[in-house]
């Protein structure tokens, strides 16, 4: 009787250590969601974490001189950019926020980072 609820208690062990492995890598799957308001622009995206690399290079060139990503994954910063552009960015591996503040930005900035962020999912994150 003993080894049953050893076996048990393994057995879940086991499960949850999966199931945690399994939502912390998201599965492999890529999810993008563009959302706008009338106040505010944002970009929600989960995607594999073998792509956070590109993820990181794509804005690093495309903001240069700002680098965004130094030497981390993880990132929560206000980004304000020569032509007064700023957003706000979260992110970390397979994870990633923008938000684009539509009262503080030229129609020309937002033309710019709504740009920037659909050519991001439709580019860069891809499904693999």
């Amino acid at each position: 009787m003993k080894s049953f609820y050893f076996l048990l208690i393994a057995g879940i062990i086991s499960l949850t250590i999966c199931l945690a492995f399994t939502i912390a890598d998201n599965g492999g799957r890529t999810d993008i969601k563009i959302t706008e308001t009338p106040k505010l622009f944002k970009l929600e995206a989960s995607y594999n974490r073998g792509q956070a690399k590109k993820v990181e290079a794509y804005f690093n060139e495309t903001l240069k001189p700002v680098i965004v990503f130094k030497n981390s994954d993880d990132v929560n910063t206000k980004i304000n950019l020569a032509d007064s552009s700023n957003f706000c960015i979260k992110a970390s591996a397979g994870w990633l926020l923008v938000k684009v503040d539509k009262n503080t930005n030229s129609a020309a900035s937002l033309s710019r980072l709504k740009n920037l962020c659909q050519q991001l999912s439709k580019t860069v994150i891809k499904p693999e």
